[in-house]
Formats: C-alpha cells, sequence, structure tokens
C-alpha cells in the first residue's frame, strides 16, 4: 500500500498514488537519484466503543513507508508534488545527463 502508478517521457515522470483521507502535512517525500520514497504518517483510528469487536479491518490505519525505483535519474531540484481529491501528484523531471541523446550516423 499504496497502489503506485508510473507514467514517463523523454521529459520526465509523473508518479499517481491513491491516498485518501490524508492531510498533505502527514504526506512526505524524498528522492535521491533513481529512487522516490514516499512517507505517510497515519493516525490509527480510536473508538470509545467499549467492548468492541473488529469484524473486518481492510483499511490501512497505521504510517508506512513505500520507496519505487525509477525508471532512471531525476532532477531533484525541480520535483514538485500536489495531493488533490485523496490523490498524490509527483512530476519528477529527468536529469541533462540521463536524456537520450541522437546519435548520427555518417557515411565513410
Amino acid at each position: 500500500y499504496p497502489l503506485v502508478n508510473i507514467w514517463g517521457n523523454s521529459e520526465g515522470l509523473l508518479v499517481t498514488a491513491e491516498l485518501p483521507g490524508l492531510d498533505v502535512k502527514d504526506i512526505h517525500l524524498t528522492a535521491k537519484a533513481d529512487t522516490l520514497t514516499l512517507e505517510v504518517d497515519r493516525k490509527s483510528e480510536v473508538f470509545d466503543l467499549k467492548d468492541l469487536c473488529v469484524h473486518r479491518a481492510e483499511r490501512g490505519s497505521e504510517g508506512f513507508i513505500k520507496t519505487v525505483r525509477l525508471p532512471y535519474e531525476v532532477n531533484g531540484d525541480k520535483i514538485s508534488a500536489k495531493y488533490s481529491n485523496g490523490v498524490l501528484k509527483v512530476n519528477l523531471p529527468r536529469t541533462e545527463s540521463s536524456k537520450p541523446r541522437k546519435i548520427t550516423v555518417t557515411h565513410e
């Protein structure tokens, strides 16, 4: 958890993750070279019902850390992230050195 989608082109990557019910202050991102780490501080739900018995617990109730390997190195100085309607979107531009280079082939 969470499930993550990663799209890319020659300019960079877009990473999305569904994180419903969180406050933006509980989401922490770090990037280094070709890895992105998502850390979430989530507080457990507390109920005041005496003798409460759990019949089903599928929703996560604690924080987590998820690290994903990116297909190439990204420029950490230009990363941007937005969180809206429970979806985190992270734009990760490629470093110049990781961008594909066109090579011209000449005739001898």
